[in-house]
Order: structure tokens, then sequence, then C-alpha cells
């Protein structure tokens, strides 16, 4: 017992210095690192598929730590594996309530999202346009035992950058609205419009890009990603998402590169079981060169060193193994310059006053846009908005130059 201590505190005392650079989402940051330590052991341990302890706690401490998990999109996952271990290590019954509860919702919303899904497939099938489902939905089919055991809030969806256009024209036959139209102004410092279709659809995002805040990889063609995508088939519809080499790369980026300060230990799942399937399909030496090619050993590295405090990676593969150090030299910045992005802005533009036009347009974009993507309510909202996306720009700049 007390070796199993020992190991739990040093396992914890890393866990906490990886998170003073790379912070977990929360009512405040690094929120989950912060409950009873029986309680984060206990997870922690269910995480990693080990035997837990189970914690001599108040109600109120395990109703206040589910309040801590639900942002990270895992409370289904829990369900799935603690009902599988012996009674006598469950939660109190209202609480393992809670975890079926959200179990039962995730089964329900992945059965909706892929009958809407296959809406949009057929629509975009009947115009010849290729398109590739990312994230939550592609990986509960490719990684996970169950869908369900992947919630996710909305679709994504990889398209071509000349296919944005005409796409917006389908979803809105649809009946989708467009929340923040951008292509034509920010192509080159966003990767995405969402849309939205009343409250029994979710959100539609429809990507150009598979990140935004790496110097020079915005334009770099997506062919190669459609012809090596991988075909899945389900009860209900058939589509085709990356590669899990190419999905492994896609969520360290947006992870890493968008969510540096907001974390989710979701991702950190999909990236244990995404490597653990490249490592069975010896693809290493693949993932190896994709990921020079697009600037991201960095970004993988890190995450694999998160997937590994949380979940844990094959014993057989060390990190180092398959990122070694020296290939990370000049792959480890997050590199968010936004006098990048407004150079390239100012390089298309060709006079004094588009130029003065230009300038304006990237720090106070559109209204509609600001807002849905940076919502703030009460007095002063949109003026909140605009602060709060200066703040996030600020805050990546700070970040690649302390990483730098």
């Amino acid at each position: 017992m007390e070796n199993s201590i020992e190991r739990f505190d040093l396992l914890f005392q890393r866990g906490l210095e990886l998170h003073k650079r790379i912070q977990l989402c929360g009512a405040y940051r690094n929120e989950l690192l912060n409950i009873p330590i029986q309680l984060f052991n206990y997870f922690h341990t269910i995480l990693r598929n080990e035997l837990p302890i189970l914690p001599k706690v108040s109600q109120n401490e395990w109703q206040n730590s589910i309040k801590s998990l639900k942002p990270h999109w895992i409370l289904p996952y829990f369900y799935w594996k603690i009902s599988r271990l012996p009674c006598h290590l469950h939660p109190p019954t209202l609480i393992f309530s809670k975890f079926r509860k959200a179990y039962l919702w995730s089964c329900s919303r992945s059965l909706q999202m892929e009958h809407q899904l296959q809406e949009i497939l057929s629509a975009f099938s009947r115009k010849n346009i290729p398109v590739l489902v990312l994230k939550g939905p592609a990986l509960g089919r490719i990684v996970y035992e169950n869908p369900a055991l992947r919630p996710s809030s909305d679709l994504d969806l990889l398209v071509k950058p000349n296919d944005v256009i005409e796409i917006r024209s389908l979803l809105i036959n649809l009946g989708y609205k467009l929340q923040n139209k951008c292509f034509e102004t920010f192509q080159y410092s966003q990767c995405e419009e969402v849309y939205n279709r009343g409250k029994h659809y979710r959100s539609v995002e429809i990507h150009w890009a598979l990140c935004t805040n790496l110097k020079g990889l915005h334009e770099k063609d997506l062919s190669p990603f459609f012809s090596r995508a991988l075909s899945v088939s389900t009860e209900t519809t058939e589509f085709w998402t990356l590669d899990p080499v190419d999905s492994l790369i896609q969520v360290a980026l947006h992870a890493l590169e968008h969510h540096p300060f907001d974390m989710r230990i979701n991702w950190c799942m999909d990236v244990s079981f995404l490597i653990q399937r490249i490592i069975l399909d010896y693809s290493v030496p693949t993932l190896l060169k994709r990921s020079k090619e697009w600037k991201a050993l960095g970004a993988i590295k890190d995450m694999l060193q998160l997937s590994n405090f949380w979940i844990g990676i094959p014993k057989k593969k060390q990190i180092n193994e398959i990122i070694p150090d020296e290939d990370t030299k000049h792959h480890s910045i997050v590199s968010f310059d936004p006098f990048y992005r407004i150079n390239m802005y100012l390089a298309k533009c060709s006079g004094l006053r588009q130029t003065l036009s230009m300038i304006v347009r990237v720090i106070f974009p559109d209204a509609d846009y600001v807002q849905s993507t940076y919502p703030a309510s009460g007095q002063f909202g949109l003026i909140k908005s605009h602060l709060l996306r200066w703040r996030n720009w600020i805050g990546f700049y700070l970040l690649s130059k302390n990483r730098s």
C-alpha cells in the first residue's frame, strides 16, 4: 500500500508540473487538480485502467467532483468503466446514477448526430463535394469501444477551401444559419465557419484548414488527407475520416494551438487510443514523418506526455522512442503571432485606403462574428467580446514566446 501511495504521489506531482504550462479547463484553470486527493486518485486510477480504491468522502465532495469532471466530457466513459468494476468499488448510488444518466444522454446524442450527419453528407454527395468527418463522431467509431464514450458538442467537417462558398448555400438550403461569416475576410487567420439549426440539431463547423496558429501551415494542400482517408460504416451512415496518424496530428494541433489554457481530458484520451492503434499498425515512422512536415512534433510530444499521465501509453513504447528529443528542437513552438497574421492580409492589399480598411477589419471584425466566437452577456457585451478576443490573442502570443 505504501509503495502504491508513493507511486501515486510521484504521478500527481508530475501532473502538476505538466499542467503549469498546459492548463486544464473548468470553472477556473486546473480545477480538476484541486478536488480531494482521494477522489482524484479514484478517477485517475480508473482512467489508467487500474483497480481503484473507493474514497471515504462526503456526498457533497462526490457532487463537486462531478462538476469538475463535466467540462472534460468524460462522464460517459467513467460510467462505462465503473459499471464493469466490482459493486463494492462503485460510488454512492446517487452519484453512480449521474454517471449512468450522462452515458444514456451520450448514447442518444450519438444517434441523433449520425442522422444529422447523414443528411448533410447526402447533400454534399449530390454535388460531388468531398468531406472528412473530424474529432468526436469519427474518433468514437475508429478508436473507442462505443461511440457514446466519445461525446461531442458539434459536427466538425473538413472540406477543401474552394468548396466553402458552395457548401454555405447547401447548408442554408437545409435550414442552417451561418453564425460567423468569415471565410472571405479571415481565410488565413480562422479555420472554420459555424452553422446552427434549432435546438434539436448540433452545430456544424465547416473547416477549410487543420489549424491557423502555425506560420506557413494554413496554406498547405489538403489533398493528401483526402487521398489516404479512412472509410467508416455505421448502422445509419457511411463517411470518410482522417487516418489514425493524421487524426493524432489534428487532435494535437487543435488541443495545443487552440486550447493551451483550457485543455480537456477527452483529448488526452483520444491521443492515448490513437497512439495505441498507430503502434499496432506499425505506423510510428509514418507519424514521425508527417509530424515533421506539419511542424507538429512538439505538439505531439506534449500531448503524448499528457496522455501518458492521464491514461497511459503502451508500456513497450516509451515517448522518446516515438518522438526522439533531438527531433523536437525546431518543432516545439506554439507560434501564434498576430503581427504575422496582419502582414498576411496587408500583403494582399493594394493602396493605402484598402490597407487601412483591412487593419480595421482585422482588429475590429464584424459584431456577429466576435459575439458568436467570444460570447459575453450583459451591458457592453460587444465591447467585452472584443476584449476577450484581444486577451486571447495576447495570451497565445505570450505563450509562444515563453516556449520559444
